[in-house]
């Protein structure tokens, strides 16, 4: 019963992402405060976690904070941070300040600066979130 709320959950999140996550209802709810951030999946995964269930230990994908570009999608993806295990890190931005992005919002190009990051969210932003349907090619 338990592994079967769990999932239940989890089904019902990704039906209402299939909605909500899509762009023109991003952009058409802006205004709002507060937006969908998978809270359904949190609360499977944190039941999956207290019941032990394991439905999702093996899942890559675990939502997290909002996007840090379009600022209304859940963050799925990490670009940069450093890998714990490395003994010699990269100093550059991207290595001292990971950037948590949702599956609709892309970073390109070099990031050296702050300016730099700023860009890049800004574009990402803008080809995220807009009145279509699908997300253009930048």
């Amino acid at each position: 019963m338990r592994r079967a709320i769990v999932i239940t959950l989890e089904k019902a999140d990704e039906a209402l992402d299939e909605v909500l996550y899509r762009p023109a209802v991003v952009k058409a709810t802006l205004g709002l405060p507060r937006w969908w951030l998978c809270e359904l999946a949190k609360a499977s995964r944190w039941l999956d976690d207290r019941w032990h269930v394991g439905y999702w230990d093996d899942d890559a994908i675990v939502p997290g904070g909002a996007c840090e570009a379009c600022g209304r999608r859940a963050a799925i993806h990490v670009y940069g941070g450093v890998d714990p295990d490395d003994n010699d890190p990269p100093d550059d931005l991207i290595a001292r300040r990971p950037v948590y992005l949702c599956g609709w919002c892309r970073i390109e190009g070099p990031i050296l600066t702050d300016d730099d990051l700023r860009r890049e969210l800004d574009a990402a932003r803008g080809c995220s979130v807009a009145w279509r349907w699908r997300v253009p090619a930048r």
